[in-house]
């Protein structure tokens, strides 16, 4: 448990400072800097981490039926959906708040949508209680940053 925690929270630095650079590199234009991205952090990492981790990567792809394959192709291209409207509300709308409200509501939803689809039974227990606590203290904070958004484009306007 202590190397999951471990890993959550330098995941979740390293998920927080990400996109830095970003603001530093105003000579380029946004569709390198998703290049690069793109490149590194959906091609080549993920295949590398695979290779080095998955003594037979192939063969298990060999073995998983054809339509598993084709869920996650298409979970693949959603993500990757994701992260160019990300990308563009970045730019639009600012680190700050697309980091705050993107990570708010994926923890909200991160949290139910798995249990409520995989264990509804859970959702009547203590980890259930647990999760609707935590989703209910998330989803306050999730109200002010968009009204401070708001306020903020009423006031620059």
């Amino acid at each position: 448990m202590f190397i999951g925690l471990l890993l959550a929270i330098v995941s979740g630095a390293c998920f927080g400072v990400c996109f830095l650079p970003v603001r530093y590199m105003n000579k380029f234009a946004w569709e390198n800097i998703w290049f690069v991205y793109s490149l590194f952090g959906v091609v080549i990492f993920p295949i590398l981490l695979g290779c080095l981790t998955i003594p037979s990567i192939v063969h298990l792809y060999r073995e998983v039926d054809w339509r598993i394959n084709l869920i996650v192709v298409a979970a693949g291209l959603l993500s990757g959906a994701g992260v160019i409207m990300y990308g563009q509300s970045l730019i639009r709308i600012g680190m700050a708040l697309v980091n705050a409200l993107g990570n708010g509501v994926s923890l909200v939803l991160g949290a139910f949508l798995p249990l409520v689809i995989q264990h509804r039974e859970a959702m009547r227990g203590p980890l259930g209680f647990m999760l609707f606590l935590g989703s209910a203290f998330a989803l306050p904070g999730l109200v002010l940053c968009a009204m401070a958004a708001s306020q903020r484009d009423e006031e620059s306007a």
